[in-house]
């Protein structure tokens, strides 16, 4: 008999060996990365961006007990969709939404 897996371990497990453990992107605009801090970065218009989303998913800052195996995690703790707080502030993103859709992390 074949148990059903819930999403929510498909997600943790997707954590240690996720699809996309990198993301490129094109900057269509100048923009200041941490602007006013003291490692402020300019990323100007037309350069490759790369997030590791892997990376990410691991910071300890960020996730208590990263390398820990805990389907229990909310959903904004995921970025196997390059969407969340830590790349990104999108809406959605396959039917997920981000802990904080409507203001920058």
């Amino acid at each position: 008999m074949l148990v059903p897996i819930r999403r929510t371990t498909i997600f943790a497990a997707l954590r240690f060996r996720p699809i996309n453990p990198m993301v490129q992107r094109v900057a269509k605009e100048d923009y200041r990365l941490a602007a006013g801090a003291p490692h402020e970065t300019l990323i100007r218009k037309g350069t490759s961006v790369f997030a590791l989303t892997w990376s990410a998913m691991f910071d300890p800052r960020v996730l208590d007990a990263p390398e820990e195996f805990r389907p229990d995690r909310p959903d904004y703790d995921y970025l196997h969709f390059a969407s969340g707080c830590m790349p990104a502030t999108a809406d959605t993103s396959a039917g997920f939404r981000s802990r904080r859709s409507s203001s920058p992390c």
